[in-house]
């Protein structure tokens, strides 16, 4: 492994149709044009002379990257490429393993995965034909995403639906390690402009070990921003008396601001492991 580098995107897909039988599709705007979200990681991993690209889908950003780390680091102190093995790893227990106490508690009904091999599905939580068809449409653009939405309209079209799709594909963060060191740059979205900001990691005796851990801290980093948004939000409910503090909501809040504290923890405990310098500055995600 000479150089390792992976994207982490949010996408859209945008069909304009208003009457596409699309599960998981929901409608939006004032042209009523439904669309369906998700987050995409392809994991381009080399072991000797060995080659394999992992595609992972989730319903959020944070938990894409987590399942990413534990894919990422059964490959290397796993076994390899994982369809040469005589048995798979137990997907279902990482992904659990991928989820906190709180995301079970407060999104466990919505969060999901998906993972896939050549295009097609090797694990998933849901039954979603249509992402499928999306894998194996990106298997077929031989490497090139961005054309992939080409292929999907082919595809429906041979379905006898003569349906548009227009792609949006946003840059969560990208990760890339080479002997130099590790750079990990990420988007924050915000209210007014999105910004970006990185972190270069070096030292550490395992290169491995250094890409997993800046997995976690990409995915830490993600999670605590959008809670910043989530604690924000309801202060603003409180202080304006839309809602009081005895209620649902208020104790939501507190569990987002005591999940900030553990997520700065697990960051704190990763910095102590490596030479991490940030650009322009580290994040400050609490809330005062």
């Amino acid at each position: 492994m000479i150089e390792f580098q992976a994207s982490l995107i949010r996408e859209k897909i945008v069909f304009d149709d208003q009457k596409i039988d699309i599960p998981d599709a929901v409608s939006s705007g004032a042209t009523g044009q439904k669309s369906v979200r998700s987050n995409r990681i392809a994991l381009r991993l080399f072991r000797g002379s060995e080659e394999e690209t992992v595609v992972i889908r989730a319903q959020n950003t944070h938990s894409t990257l987590r399942m990413a780390a534990k894919v990422f680091l059964n490959f290397y102190k796993g076994g390899g490429p994982f369809l040469k093995r005589n048995q798979m790893p137990n997907w279902e227990k990482m992904w659990m393993q991928s989820l906190s106490s709180y995301e079970e508690r407060f999104n466990g009904d919505q969060a999901w995965c998906a993972l896939y091999l050549k295009g097609k599905a090797v694990y998933k939580t849901k039954n979603d034909r249509f992402m499928d068809i999306i894998e194996q449409c990106a298997l077929a653009s031989k490497g090139n995403y961005d054309s992939t939405k080409d292929v999907v309209e082919y595809v429906l079209k041979q379905l006898g639906r003569n349906i548009s799709v227009t792609h949006y594909n946003k840059v969560a963060s990208v990760i890339k390690d080479d002997l130099n060191g590790l750079k990990c740059s990420i988007m924050q979205r915000s209210e007014a402009n999105d910004a970006v900001f990185s972190f270069k990691m070096l030292g550490g005796e395992v290169r491995a070990d250094r890409i997993h851990h800046a997995f976690i801290m990409a995915a830490s980093f993600l999670e605590a921003i959008n809670l910043e948004h989530v604690v924000q939000h309801h202060q603003k409910l409180l202080s304006s008396k839309k809602i009081t503090k005895d209620s649902d909501a208020v104790l939501y809040m507190r569990e987002s601001q005591k999940r900030q504290v553990m997520l700065s923890r697990e960051i704190s405990a990763i910095e102590g492991l490596y030479d991490i310098n940030y650009w322009p500055d580290k994040p400050d995600f609490f809330v005062t």
